[in-house]
């Protein structure tokens, strides 16, 4: 439809009296108006031309025209059929100026700033640093953020994963590093978000809630499989770590920052071995936790005094050999230990209130997983009941490779002289 053309032309009435007509076809009909001024004549002409038809002037009624013939000339065939309006309205939703998009390495100093002004801890950083500094950042520095979609990224997150554990944590990590992009992350706020959205949006990612452990499946101990562990982790001398794993409820590799760094360990249990303080550096929810020490845990404690550590060396393979030998493969999740402590104290009568303060758990979480997982007074007594008196000791670790390297001595004196037996009994089989 073409726009109108009004003219406008200097008319007089019969009194002498001068007025101005514009007169056009709109639309097929015929238009004409008189006007008292010259003046009002060429608005009117002009609100014709912007209105009659759409609203828009010549200039931009072209654009729109060659806007329409280049999506139906272009070689892309999935826009050939694609709705001007839609066009319009997915560019607008879409389009960044990219002259103001920094490259990939600056977004990511700007992403570790804030983790560092935040003070997070140095395996939070680390783990960040050998993800997205040494493996994500090199292989998109120059990519436009803006333009990355999911589908790019997934494979990248495949291939830099090794398991099942290591693709969460990798999926977990870039989406993070997108969220803070969009500025929709809460821990890492982004006052000047370049997203319009992350592209990890409605993909199924597993988010993480540090205020929830992963209690999907939950199964505890039973107190003699808690007498089975104690035992074999003694041929390992590894006993005072399964020790303090079940009786403190601390998460493994909680345990581990507690007695690895020399400012931690004994120094947080009080000098009567009453309680043990779990600071936020330390807990997983970085919030401040006070366990009880339980008369059990005492005379263990009291035991091992004198050991600076309940870490044993080689603890990551000793706590995996030890748990495959004794335990069914549904046990063999790293943090049974502290759901099995946490149900026998639910067992034993400890207020919601007082299991919160120790273990981290809110109510609802405990009711929901572990209320209902003990379900015999007498299983609260056996376990409580694995007191020092019961069992074999570790030793000095100095002590323990000495004993070990004596009996692989002997092993092997034992397993040559059966070869040697064994030779001899071949060769005078041969010779008769």
């Amino acid at each position: 439809m073409k726009l109108p053309k009004p003219t406008i032309k200097k008319m007089y009435y019969s009194s002498g009296s001068p007025y101005w007509q514009v007169s056009c076809s709109v639309s097929g009909k015929r238009y004409r108006k008189k006007h008292e001024s010259e003046e009002a004549a060429r608005q009117d002409s002009v609100r014709l031309m912007r209105t009659s038809l759409s609203g828009l002037t010549p200039a931009e009624h072209a654009e729109t025209e060659q806007a329409i013939q280049i999506l139906r000339k272009s070689d892309n065939h999935d826009v050939k059929d694609v709705d001007i309006v839609f066009a319009v309205e997915w560019f607008c939703e879409h389009y960044v100026n990219l002259a103001r998009v920094k490259t990939m390495r600056e977004y990511y100093q700007d992403f570790m700033a804030i983790k560092d002004a935040q003070g997070r801890r140095p395996e939070t950083v680390y783990e960040l640093k050998r993800i997205l500094e040494n493996k994500f950042i090199p292989d998109f520095e120059y990519a436009k953020a803006p333009l990355l979609r999911y589908e790019d990224l997934e494979p990248w997150i495949k291939s830099n994963s090794t398991g099942p554990a290591s693709h969460k944590r990798v999926h977990h990590i870039i989406k993070h590093f997108f969220d803070y992009m969009a500025g929709v992350s809460k821990n890492t706020p982004n006052p000047y978000p370049i997203l319009k959205q992350s592209p990890f949006v409605g993909r199924g990612v597993v988010f993480q809630n540090d205020e929830l452990d992963d209690c999907s499946g939950v199964v505890i101990f039973s107190a003699k499989e808690c007498e089975s562990l104690i035992r074999e982790a003694q041929k390992y001398n590894a006993q005072r770590m399964f020790i303090w794993l079940l009786f403190t409820g601390m998460r493994p590799f909680e345990t581990m920052r507690f007695w690895e760094d020399e400012k931690y360990g004994w120094n947080l249990i009080s000098d009567d071995l009453r309680h043990i303080r779990v600071p936020k550096a330390i807990s997983k929810t970085r919030q401040m936790r006070i366990i009880e020490i339980s008369p059990t845990l005492r005379e263990w404690l009291m035991v091992y005094r004198n050991h600076p550590t309940f870490m044993t060396l080689g603890w990551r393979n000793k706590y995996r050999d030890i748990r495959r030998q004794v335990l069914p493969l549904e046990k063999l999740k790293p943090d049974i230990p502290r759901h099995t402590l946490i149900s026998m104290m639910i067992k034993e009568g400890k207020g919601w209130a007082e299991i919160e303060l120790q273990m981290g758990n809110k109510k609802n979480i405990q009711m929901r997983h572990y209320a209902s997982l003990v379900s015999s007074e007498n299983e609260v007594e056996y376990f409580y009941g694995l007191t020092p008196d019961k069992f074999e000791h570790d030793m000095d670790e100095a002590e323990f490779r000495r004993v070990s390297r004596k009996r692989q001595g002997v092993k092997w004196q034992e397993k040559k002289a059966s070869q040697i037996a064994s030779a001899k009994v071949q060769s005078i089989q041969g010779a008769a």
